[in-house]
């Protein structure tokens, strides 16, 4: 489902939350909410590769932040939890997960820093994701990665509710015919 045109609620028909590098920013309330959702059983993916991002306030919510690479762009992960059948996954990331909470468990590392990361909150669970190119359509056809991301979206079971938050990359308002006339390059 995708989580657009309306306002932003969390309901508990849904089992997993997908945020993948959202422009706009999530205000203190949002935050709040998705942490108040994800104690009360619900799993969380949260990737994003810029560092003052609109996912900031999401990932300092979970007591995580974003940091420089080393060396970044595509390079080689290592697999550092069985979430894949291979080794070594690609990756094109010039972030790192900088600050993690204690009980974080490293799942992807690159150059022996943390890429990707998941832990218990509450009763729900929280996968971190410093890299979104794991979840592209590129991405996607790398051996691993779409083992990686099954594996993740796996926690909710075959029958689970997934919802896209589309609502952070500004799709906020039922388009009409004044906007689009008003707010488009053909307006």
């Amino acid at each position: 489902v995708r989580l657009e045109y309306r306002d932003f609620t969390l309901d508990a028909q849904s089992d997993l939350l997908v945020v993948l590098e959202p422009p706009e920013v999530f205000t203190p309330d949002e935050s709040a909410a998705v942490v108040a959702w994800v104690e009360a059983g619900g799993t969380l993916i949260l990737a994003d590769e810029r560092h003052l991002s609109g996912s900031a306030p999401l990932f300092q919510a979970f007591a995580a932040r974003l940091g420089s690479a080393t060396n970044s762009m595509s390079t080689q992960a290592r697999i550092v939890q069985p979430v894949a059948s291979v080794s070594q996954l690609q990756m094109q990331n010039t972030s790192v997960l900088e600050q993690l909470p204690a009980t974080a468990a490293v799942l992807v590392e690159a150059n022996g820093e943390p890429v990707v990361a998941g832990f218990v909150h509450g009763k729900g669970y929280v996968y971190l994701s410093s890299s979104t190119y794991p979840y592209s359509n590129a991405g996607l056809a790398q051996a691993g990665n779409a083992e990686l991301v099954l594996h993740l979206v796996g926690r909710i079971g075959p029958s689970g509710r997934i919802l896209f938050d589309e609502y952070h990359h500004g799709f906020v308002r039922e388009p009409s015919l004044g906007s689009l006339l008003t707010g488009s390059a053909w307006g």
